[in-house]
């Protein structure tokens, strides 16, 4: 008799957990070896076995607490979600994040000093370099390159106000950036920043 009560006790002290805690585990995907709150181990197993609880995740889904009582199964986002971007049930996962057509695919700050250039930070640059070619010319490499030369890039100057720095777009896999005096028109060196949109 003590051990039935004892076991009653502990099934109604999960299901407690778990209601009580369904929206912090709501990203819980379903078969994990390592559940990061008390609930997740209720969710990674079938859900229908469960008193009083409704649902089934398949695996490779993340389970969604729709209700305290209630378990929906979510699937992760594809890359021809996020290119497509209209799904409002996909959970975007940071594999895929950068997929989507609002997000940058590229950006680099390269600082100069007497014409030597680092690259201080960036995303998808190839090879760890700001790629000097000449006085205020500089190709940079990308590690993934766009599918097509239908993207768009942007280039700024980050010193001066009366510098000026373009980017050019010549082939999927890199972009040339100049910089020039805007009175003049004269090549110069100096701090530049670059980023890049479009499908990859």
């Amino acid at each position: 008799m003590m051990l039935r009560v004892l076991v009653a006790t502990w099934l109604l002290a999960s299901l407690s957990c778990a209601q009580a805690q369904g929206p912090q585990c709501r990203t819980s995907p379903v078969g994990a070896s390592t559940p990061s709150c008390a609930s997740e181990a209720f969710v990674t197993q079938s859900a229908a076995a469960k008193p009083g609880i409704s649902g089934t995740p398949s695996v490779g889904q993340f389970a969604l607490w729709a209700t305290p009582t209630a378990i929906e199964g979510i699937s992760p986002a594809s890359k021809s979600d996020q290119q497509t971007g209209t799904s409002t049930s996909a959970a975007v996962t940071p594999s895929q994040q950068q997929s989507h057509d609002s997000a940058a695919k590229v950006w680099a700050y390269c600082t100069n000093s007497l014409g030597t250039y680092t690259l201080t930070a960036s995303y998808n640059i190839s090879g760890g370099s700001c790629g000097k070619v000449s006085t205020g010319v500089l190709t940079l490499t990308f590690t993934t390159a766009f599918s097509s030369t239908a993207f768009a890039c942007l280039a700024n100057i980050n010193n001066a106000f009366n510098e000026t720095a373009t980017a050019q777009v010549a082939s999927v896999g890199s972009v040339t950036v100049e910089l020039f005096n805007a009175a003049t028109g004269a090549a110069i060196n100096d701090n530049f920043s670059v980023v890049c949109f479009g499908r990859q």
